[in-house]
């Protein structure tokens, strides 16, 4: 009889481990990451308050508040757009108290008390609710052409004399003149006749008045000692936020 043959044992397959695959050369199987959203959401939320927290740390630190300051040149009398205000960062300082940036609707649309240059600090004081004349005075529009008044401009609160001078004047007779201040100047649109409004006593805007609507009235710049002099002796006060002078003996006949 033939002797059976013994059957072998099936191989049994062994599982390679992590560290064999790498001997061989095979790629490891990448781990797998689990994504916690709660954490992520915690992680930007600290981010944002830790940005925040610097932020007022470094403010509290400097000291620094936004406050109102002007861009361009504002003179007295002009009316204060949006436009014309910046913001700036000082320190606080109790010797000054400027309009804080979030009350800018303190001083939009108001007008200006006094001539602000740019970078100037808005305050309380530096605006008014109404660009009117102090009791007693008036404001007179002129409207002169080259030959009538000065070919610079006039600042506004310039100490000036209204020259009147009738076309049948004889010739060698002493003009009559008013004392007055320039409470606006402008130019025409097309740029030939310089609008000029002139404070003056009550007393005497009519006469000024109807000087200048026939044409016959001319703006002259008068100097300081003049003014102070003229107002020796009138007594005459200087309007509200316009310095004027006062009529001399002749300008009140």
């Amino acid at each position: 009889m033939t002797a059976g043959t013994a059957e072998q044992p099936p191989e049994k397959t062994s599982r390679r481990s992590r560290a064999d695959a790498v001997d061989e050369g095979a790629a490891p199987e990448p781990p797998k990451l689990r994504r916690r959203p709660m954490l992520i959401a915690a992680s930007v939320l600290l981010t944002a308050v830790g940005a925040l927290l610097g932020a007022w740390l470094l403010t509290g630190l400097s000291g620094t508040q936004s406050y109102i300051a002007v861009g361009e040149d504002i003179q007295r009398g002009d009316k204060i757009t949006e436009s014309d205000l910046v913001r700036t960062q000082l320190r606080a300082d109790n010797a000054i108290a400027p309009l804080r940036w979030e009350e800018q609707r303190i001083a939009v649309g108001q007008y200006a008390a006094v001539d602000m240059a740019a970078g100037s600090l808005v305050t309380r004081d530096s605006v008014k609710a109404e660009n009117a004349p102090k009791a007693g005075y008036t404001a007179v529009g002129l409207s002169l052409v080259p030959g009538q008044t000065v070919s610079g401009d006039l600042p506004t609160g310039s100490p000036v004399w209204v020259v009147m001078v009738p076309s049948n004047t004889d010739v060698g007779t002493e003009p009559e003149k008013k004392a007055g201040s320039v409470a606006r100047e402008s130019m025409s649109s097309d740029g030939t006749t310089k609008l000029v409004d002139v404070m003056v006593k009550e007393k005497d805007a009519p006469a000024v008045a109807a000087a200048g609507a026939r044409q016959e009235v001319s703006v002259v710049l008068r100097s300081t000692e003049d003014e102070e002099a003229s107002a020796d002796e009138d007594g005459l006060a200087e309007p509200s936020n316009s310095p004027s002078g006062s009529s001399s003996s002749s300008a009140d006949n």
